[in-house]
């Protein structure tokens, strides 16, 4: 969890699940088109995985609407209850 975006969190956070699930199947990545899930780097993550990639549609918000969902339920239980001091508070009462 990191205080802004940047491409290498996504791909550190794929390369993690990756290495705990070492999946056998064929997969699926859905995502929105962030630039974070679009640059180069990650796209050659992503083959050389041989992932199948997904994006939703410019503009629909409910090509994605199951992680919609998630972050919605995150804020609602976690986030908006308490006012965290810091970054490394805020990620502690979220990850326990």
């Amino acid at each position: 969890m990191a205080s802004h975006r940047e491409e290498s969190l996504v791909e550190e956070a794929l390369l993690m699940a990756l290495g705990w699930r070492k999946p056998v199947e064929e997969l699926l990545h859905h995502s929105d088109r962030g630039s974070q899930y679009t640059s180069l780097a990650y796209q050659a993550v992503l083959a050389q995985f041989h992932i199948q990639v997904s994006m939703s549609g410019k503009g629909d918000c409910y090509d994605n609407a199951m992680i919609v969902s998630f972050f919605s339920s995150l804020k609602t239980e976690c986030v908006n209850r308490q006012a965290y001091q810091s970054h490394s508070e805020a990620k502690l009462s979220i990850f326990e």
